[in-house]
């Protein structure tokens, strides 16, 4: 069995739809308002969308197809 990387890079930020996922830890939320006002104010970045999940446990496979549907690149919440 081939590895296959599920990885893809970016060619620019501008115009792209960023999904942030909180995981609950604390702080993680107001961490996720600065992620955003940075990838809007400069990179360009079209929307960012958030979802806040519980600290344990997996997304609802609804919200997650959604992200993977509508978001260029991830960015999953960590920290403590």
């Amino acid at each position: 069995i081939e590895a296959k990387s599920l990885r893809r890079s970016l060619d620019s930020m501008a115009g792209k739809v960023i999904g942030v996922v909180d995981n609950s830890k604390p702080n993680f939320h107001e961490m996720a308002d600065d992620i955003d006002e940075l990838l809007v104010g400069k990179y360009g970045v079209a929307k960012v969308v958030k979802y806040r999940k519980d600290a344990v446990g997996a997304m609802p496979d609804a919200v997650l197809k959604g992200f993977v549907e509508g978001c260029d690149a991830i960015i999953l919440g960590i920290g403590d």
